[in-house]
């Protein structure tokens, strides 16, 4: 695990949290194009990018690994140069690149990247911050639970 990085990730996340960049933040999807249908947003919130991401979409935006497809999405640069892909990545993509760049083992990347009851395995946000995050009604409010998760994760080292 890198704190290092994890650190860039909370910062950038902290910055957002008074911006009109907090609507994008969505733990439902890793970073697709927001529609009006999109799992999981709130009503009333676009985002101005056109784009939703969960900490996973967050940490590639947050490490230059990738930006935000002038369509929306998100998209990873394809090489060491920073050439870009030509289309949106998927949601295994984004999940990879960011767990690599954070240095995560598979449970840690479950713990970090998902809600218990997403996976097999029930690994996922502690439940305080889970309902904090899902009580939210605002955006900033997610953002927070989210900044308080990834605290979290860094105090135990990933265990939690």
């Amino acid at each position: 695990m890198n704190k290092q990085k994890l650190q860039v990730l909370l910062t950038r996340l902290e910055k957002q949290l008074d911006s009109p960049q907090a609507a994008r933040f969505n733990m439902r999807t890793f970073g697709s194009r927001y529609t009006t249908n999109t799992d999981g947003a709130l009503p009333g919130f676009t985002p101005v990018c056109g784009t939703q991401a969960c900490l996973a979409g967050e940490t590639v935006l947050a490490l230059n690994k990738a930006e935000i497809h002038f369509n929306g999405g998100i998209i990873l640069f394809s090489d060491p140069l920073k050439e870009l892909k030509e289309s949106p990545s998927y949601g295994g993509q984004i999940e990879q690149a960011a767990a690599e760049e954070l240095e995560l083992t598979t449970a840690q990347k479950q713990r970090l990247f998902f809600f218990k009851n997403w996976t097999v395995l029930k690994r996922g946000w502690p439940d305080n911050f889970q309902h904090m995050y899902e009580n939210a009604q605002t955006p900033q409010g997610r953002l927070y639970a989210a900044i308080r998760r990834v605290e979290h994760f860094i105090k135990t080292n990933g265990r939690q």
